[in-house]
């Protein structure tokens, strides 16, 4: 499947796409930045993007093309972390 296939056609699906990604930035912020601001804001914060990103409706292919891209993101960050490890244990 290549990236021409994922186009966002209609406004409203754009809308939609700015939401999710609004809300993903939202709950990974409170896990870099926790060192810097109490655990209560950073709760605050996650729950108030979780009940956002909840509330999204994305339609069923681009749903299914934002799980493809976060599964392999996740996968790149495992690699490199693995990768960081095994240079750790030489």
């Amino acid at each position: 499947m290549g990236w021409e296939e994922v186009a966002i056609r209609s406004p409203r699906e754009q809308k939609h796409l700015l939401h999710f990604l609004q809300s993903f930035t939202l709950v990974l912020t409170p896990l870099i930045i926790s060192a810097c601001i109490s655990m209560d804001k950073v709760q605050q914060i996650t729950r108030s993007a979780m009940r956002r990103a909840s509330a999204i409706e994305v339609n069923p292919q681009a749903r299914r093309n934002l799980q493809e891209l976060f599964v392999n993101f996740t996968l790149i960050l495992i690699c490199l972390l693995l990768m960081y490890i095994i240079k750790l244990l030489m």
